[in-house]
C-alpha cells in the first residue's frame, strides 16, 4: 500500500478535483472514498473492502464507513 497526505489549502487544484470539504478525506485508487477520522480497525476494513477485499469489522463493531464511488471532476487542461 502507497498512500499520499496532501495539504488540500496547498494544492487547491487536487482537493477541487476529488471534491475535498472535510478532512480527513480519504480516496482510494482514485475511485472509492470515505471521509472522517476512524479508529485503525475501520480505517483498514473500510480500504479494503473499496479494492474488493472482504476485510470485516474489528470484531463484535458494526462497520463505521463504507466507501463510496467517487465521481472525480475532470482535470483542467
Amino acid at each position: 500500500m502507497t498512500a499520499d497526505i496532501v495539504e488540500a489549502t496547498e494544492f487547491p487544484a487536487l482537493a477541487q478535483r476529488f471534491n475535498v470539504y472535510a478532512v480527513p478525506k480519504t480516496v482510494v485508487n482514485d475511485a472509492h472514498e470515505f471521509v472522517g477520522a476512524l479508529p485503525e480497525g475501520h480505517f483498514v476494513a473500510a480500504v479494503a473492502r473499496a479494492v474488493g477485499g472482504a476485510a470485516p469489522s474489528p470484531e463484535g463493531e458494526p462497520a463505521e464507513a463504507e466507501a463510496t464511488r467517487l465521481n472525480p471532476r475532470p482535470e483542467s487542461g
